[in-house]
């Protein structure tokens, strides 16, 4: 029995070692592109069905990338914050990219009465931006570089304070 466990504490022991090293050497969870980057390209079906949606799109003009999921209790939770944040500044882009199919987005956002930008199938640009946990947010500038990146609640606050400024 004791040879047992010896050897699953030195299991335990190996895999959390393991653990601290990969979140040391890859930055933690996070793989979000760093600010002053270039944004990565994607073109994905827009989830009101009326075509598709761009970075080429907002050329110009600053956009706030919201990553999200119609299951995520936090997502959920923050898209009162962005439906105000677009009544009180019109001119404010944003758009929420989701992996789920497009039209179950896009009905989901019309059935619970949020008219904002979405996109489904949103995949290879989560997989280009390195978005691991939602909810996510990236700020890209007008000049198409990164301006902001963050994951988690308190990203989206700041991400839309700092699209409210501009």
């Amino acid at each position: 029995m004791r040879d047992r466990l010896a050897t699953v504490i030195r299991w335990v022991v190996l895999g959390l070692a393991v653990a601290v090293l990969v979140r040391t050497t890859s930055g933690g969870c996070s793989t979000l592109p760093a600010v002053g980057t270039p944004a990565p390209a994607f073109t994905l079906p827009d989830a009101w069905g009326d075509g598709t949606w761009s970075l080429e799109a907002f050329k110009g003009a600053p956009v706030a990338l919201v990553f999200f999921a119609t299951w995520c209790p936090s997502c959920r939770a923050e898209l009162p914050e962005v439906a105000r944040a677009l009544a009180e500044r019109p001119g404010m882009k944003v758009l929420l990219l989701s992996d789920e199919d497009a039209p179950h987005v896009g009905a989901w956002l019309k059935g619970h009465g949020y008219p904002i930008a979405a996109a489904g199938r949103a995949g290879p640009a989560w997989q280009a931006y390195g978005v691991r946990v939602v909810p996510s947010v990236v700020v890209v500038g007008a000049d198409g570089t990164i301006a902001y990146a963050g994951q988690g609640g308190p990203s989206l606050t700041d991400a839309l304070r700092m699209m409210r400024k501009e």
